[in-house]
């Protein structure tokens, strides 16, 4: 955000001159800080808005004006995504206006308003560029609008001497106004594309594990836990991911030659590397079938006389496939020149069934259950 907010500063600097009415290089006056700006939806312009002077200035200009662009910008939240939209703004610049009170009439006071008026239609114009162009467009966008303000400007001061031709001036009034009322702001919500490349980190909170076949280990609730890294490139995710599943002999069963009673304690655990593939996204949702594979290990303890033994690990192959169901509660993106870093996070459900393969134990097939919480960050397109 800070990057994309001074580049848009530089532009109003670089790009967006002081749209000028006359002579604007005068003394600062001594006016309120909070009164030195005058927006132009707040009223239209006083002659008590030009401080009086003596004389007019090298030029033979008789008052000088002078309107001007800023950014900012503000937060907004809809539904779950926060983000930030740029502003233009339209000002009048009151510490730089100044006029000769006897030779200021009310022609001249028009023209200043009808000047005014015309920044505002094209502050409007660059605005919805703002909102509906792509990141990489910014720029020429507000030059685009910048460049054709400044042509209509041209043509009103030469077609109406800058207001002392009345009929013309008064033609431009009522071709601006309508021109006022047709021009109008057009909100535009971020659409979220895919990621370029990020990070993420994901957690069970529980997980539930079933046997789907006759292997001597029983599982209660609840018997496992996930963790690991996320890397989401386009569409893809990749993982690295760490599993464990803990349970009991359901019976006695003799292993690596020795021994093991009903009720001995068994962990299953595996490291993986993952492939999900995003096959279904919206604001709210996120769909990813996985697969993965790794190396698992079985360690068995057995309870003796000397208290809980743990055995040396086996190691085995862990074969796992399912899908993540996320629910993205919350989304941050924050807008870039040419992409955005954007943030989600997410209370997921993730169901697969996974075979850890030992050597003497057999095939060990569960479906497991599991409720976590994530979250991923990275830049992202958007439109």
């Amino acid at each position: 955000m800070k990057t994309f907010f001074r580049a848009l500063t530089l532009a109003a600097l670089l790009f967006f001159p002081i749209i000028v009415c006359g002579q604007t290089i005068v003394p600062f006056l001594d006016i309120p800080a909070g009164e030195a700006r005058l927006y132009w939806d707040e009223r239209p312009l006083e002659v008590g808005d030009f401080r009086p002077r003596k004389s007019p200035n090298r030029d033979n200009e008789y008052y000088g004006g002078n309107m001007a662009w800023d950014f900012n910008s503000e937060k907004v939240k809809k539904h779950n995504l926060i983000y930030d939209n740029y502003i233009v703004n339209n000002w009048f610049n009151r510490t730089e206006a100044w006029a000769v009170p006897d030779r200021f009439t009310n022609n001249d006071l028009r023209y200043n308003q009808l000047v005014f008026d015309i920044s505002e239609v094209y502050r409007r114009k660059a605005q919805n560029g703002l909102n509906h162009a792509g990141p990489a467009a910014h720029q020429d966008s507000l030059l685009y609008y910048e460049s054709c303000m400044e042509a209509v400007l041209d043509e009103v001061r030469n077609e109406t001497a800058r207001g002392e031709n009345e009929e013309a001036l008064a033609e431009y009034e009522n071709k601006v106004k309508a021109m006022l009322e047709i021009t109008e702001i057009r909100e535009s919500e971020p659409i979220i594309g895919d990621y370029e490349i990020g990070i993420g980190y994901y957690m069970n909170v529980v997980q539930s594990v079933f046997m789907t076949n006759v292997a001597p280990v029983g599982f209660t609730i609840p018997t496992g836990l996930n963790l690991g890294f996320a890397v989401p490139v386009n569409k893809s995710v990749y993982m690295f991911d760490v599993s464990a599943k803990f349970g009991k002999l359901t019976e006695d069963f003799d292993y690596l030659s020795l021994h093991f009673p009903q009720r001995s304690d068994v962990e299953l655990c595996s490291i993986s590397l993952g492939y999900a593939r995003r096959v279904l996204s919206t604001d709210w949702w996120d769909i990813l079938p996985f697969g993965m594979i790794g190396i698992t290990t079985l360690n068995m303890f057995d309870i003796n006389d000397d208290g809980r033994d743990k055995h040396s690990p086996d190691l085995g192959l862990s074969l796992s496939a399912g899908a993540d169901f996320r629910f993205k509660y919350y989304r941050r993106l924050q807008r870039l020149s040419g992409s955005s870093e954007y943030v989600d996070s997410a209370i997921y459900g993730r169901v697969y069934l996974s075979r850890e393969q030992h050597a003497g134990f057999g095939g060990i097939i569960t479906l497991n259950f599991g409720l976590g919480i994530d979250i991923f960050a990275g830049s992202r397109l958007y439109n």
